[in-house]
C-alpha cells in the first residue's frame, strides 16, 4: 500500500482492501489466537483514521506544518510525473532509477522532518504497527482496558492490563444488543422516568459487561474502547446491582474514560509544560445559547488568569492565535455533525466563515503544545451523525483535537441542554481547581453532585460528557 503513491491505483486498492484488517481480525478471533486479532483491530482503526485524512482537503494554519504539505504534495507530483514519462517511454530505465532514486530521497527526507515536528498528524499519515505487548508497557497498574469487537453476528470483549489480556465473546446476538441500545438511547433522550431508563441500562451492563463482572471487580480505572454504535454507549451510567442488592451507576464505583483506540495510549501520560496562561473559554459564538455565556463567566471566574471570548468575539481566528498559550481550553457554543464526519463542526464567528471544521482541527496539529485539556461542551462532539451507520469512527470533533495533540478532551454522546451544563462545568472546574482533583475525578464527582441537583438529576442532563484521552 504504501508503495502505490498516484491516486488512479491508490484509491482502487484502498476501497478494495478497506475491511481486510476486520476480516482478519475475525478469522483470528474465530480461531481463538486473540492477542493477534487485537493487533489487527488496531490497525484497522488507524486505517479508518488515515482514510479520512487521506480524503479531506486539510487547511493548515501552522505555516511550517503548511510547508511541510506543500512540499511533500510536491514531491509527491514530481515522482508520479516521472512515472507517467517512463511509462510513455520518454526516459529510459536507468535514468527513471536514479532520477526517482534521488526525488524518494529528499521526500524520505521531509517526511522524516514531519515525523520530528508533527509526530501525532504523521502517525496518522503513516501508522505504526503497533502490537499488544507494545501498548501494556504504558498502562498504569490500576487500570483495566475494555474493547469490543464484532465476530460474526456477536460481539466480543478483549480485556488486557499491563499483564494480562483475554477475550470474552458475548451471548446475545449483535442485532439484539443494537437495537437495545437504540431503546436505551431513545428512552434517554425524551427524558423517560429513571425507573425505565434504569430497566434499560441495567440489561446493557447485563449484557455488555456482566460477564466480565470478575476482572471489573479488580480495577479502579476502566478505560473503554467502543466497537460501532457501542460508540454512543454511556457506560459510565450503565445500572448493576452490588453484593448487598443495592443498585449503582458504574461510575459511582469505577472511574470510567474512554479511548477510540488503544494506540492513542502511545501519546498520553506524558508531561506537558506548564502553559503561560490558564483558562481560554469561548461562548455563545452565534449569540444563540445565553447560557452558555454564563457558563464561560462562572469558571472563568475560578482562575486567576484567564480570558473570555463571547458573541461576536468568540472568532475561528483569535482561537487559533491565542489557543497555543493556554492550558485549559473550554468551548461552550454549538456542535454541528454533519453526514461526511470530515465536515462537521463547532460553530465560531463569524457566521459561517468562523466554523471550525475536523479537517480544520486535524491542520492545527502541533499547535496545542502547552494544552492539556479540551472540553467540548457542544451538542455530540464524541460522536457521528448517525449511529445505526456508524463507520469511520474515530473522525469526530472530539478524536480532532487528539490528532491535533491534545492529549484529553471532554465531550459530549447527545444533544446537551445549556442551563444545566453550566452547573455541571461549574462544578467539573470548581473540583479540578480547587479540590485538586485529577482529570477524570473532577468530571466523575461533578456528575455525581448532579445526582442531587434538584433540576437536574436525570441522566439527560449530566450522562452525555464523557472524558477521552488521559485520564490523569
Amino acid at each position: 500500500r504504501s508503495e502505490l503513491r498516484h491516486t488512479e491505483l491508490r484509491e482502487p486498492y484502498i476501497e478494495a482492501e478497506k475491511d481486510v484488517y476486520e476480516r482478519l481480525a475475525v478469522l483470528l478471533l474465530m480461531l481463538e489466537r486473540y492477542e493477534e486479532a487485537f493487533d489487527y483491530l488496531e490497525r484497522s482503526r488507524s486505517e479508518k483514521l488515515r482514510r479520512a485524512f487521506e480524503m479531506s482537503d486539510m487547511v493548515a494554519y501552522d505555516p511550517s506544518l503548511n510547508r511541510t504539505l506543500e512540499r511533500i504534495n510536491l514531491m509527491t507530483s514530481e515522482i508520479e510525473g516521472l512515472r507517467k514519462r517512463f511509462q510513455a517511454g520518454k526516459i529510459e530505465l536507468v535514468a527513471y532509477d536514479q532520477e526517482h532514486n534521488d526525488l524518494q530521497g529528499q521526500l524520505n527526507q521531509i517526511m522524516l522532518d514531519f515525523k520530528i515536528h508533527h509526530p501525532r498528524l504523521y502517525n496518522v499519515m503513516v501508522p505504526k504497527s503497533w502490537i499488544l505487548k507494545d501498548i501494556q508497557k504504558t498502562i498504569p497498574d490500576s487500570t483495566l482496558f475494555i474493547g469490543f469487537a464484532q465476530v460474526n453476528d456477536r460481539y466480543a470483549a478483549l480485556l488486557f492490563t499491563k499483564n494480562t489480556f483475554m477475550a470474552q465473546p458475548r451471548q446475545e446476538p449483535k442485532d439484539s444488543i443494537n437495537l437495545w441500545v437504540m431503546q436505551a438511547l431513545r428512552a434517554l433522550k425524551m427524558h423517560a422516568p429513571e425507573a425505565e431508563l434504569y430497566e434499560h441500562f441495567t440489561r446493557l451492563y447485563q449484557v455488555l459487561l456482566k460477564p466480565s463482572e470478575t476482572e471489573l471487580e479488580k480495577y479502579d480505572d476502566i478505560v473503554f474502547i467502543p466497537y460501532g454504535i457501542l460508540h454512543y454507549v454511556p457506560f459510565h451510567m450503565l445500572r448493576y446491582v452490588d453484593e448487598a442488592e443495592q443498585e449503582h451507576y458504574l461510575m459511582e464505583e469505577k472511574r470510567i474514560s474512554y479511548l477510540p483506540s488503544a494506540s492513542f495510549l502511545s501519546d498520553l501520560l506524558k508531561e506537558k509544560e506548564d502553559a503561560p496562561q490558564e483558562l481560554l473559554a469561548f461562548g455563545n459564538a452565534d449569540g444563540t445559547l445565553p447560557s452558555a455565556e454564563l457558563e464561560v463567566d462562572l469558571i472563568a471566574q475560578l482562575f486567576e488568569r484567564s480570558y473570555v471570548c463571547k458573541c461576536d468575539s468568540a472568532r475561528k481566528d483569535r482561537f487559533i492565535e491565542m489557543s497555543n498559550d493556554y492550558e485549559l481550553i473550554h468551548l461552550a457554543t454549538h456542535g454541528i455533525l454533519s453526514y461526511d464526519p470530515r465536515f462537521s463542526y463547532i460553530v465560531l464567528a463569524p457566521e459561517i466563515t468562523g466554523n471550525l471544521t475536523v479537517r480544520e482541527i486535524f491542520g492545527l496539529s502541533g499547535h496545542f503544545q502547552n494544552t492539556s485539556l479540551v472540553t467540548l461542551s457542544a451538542c455530540e462532539t464524541a460522536v457521528e451523525a448517525e449511529p445505526e451507520t456508524a463507520g469511520m469512527e474515530l473522525v469526530t470533533l472530539s478524536n480532532a483535537f487528539k490528532v491535533a495533540g491534545v492529549p484529553t478532551t471532554i465531550a459530549s454522546l447527545w444533544e446537551i441542554a445549556d442551563r444545566s451544563t453550566a452547573i455541571l462545568m461549574e462544578y467539573f472546574y470548581k473540583n479540578l481547581k480547587d479540590n485538586d482533583m485529577d482529570k477524570l475525578d473532577a468530571l466523575r464527582h461533578a456528575q455525581l453532585s448532579m445526582l442531587d441537583h434538584a433540576n437536574y438529576a436525570h441522566p439527560y442532563y449530566w450522562a452525555p460528557f464523557i472524558l477521552i484521552g488521559d485520564w490523569h
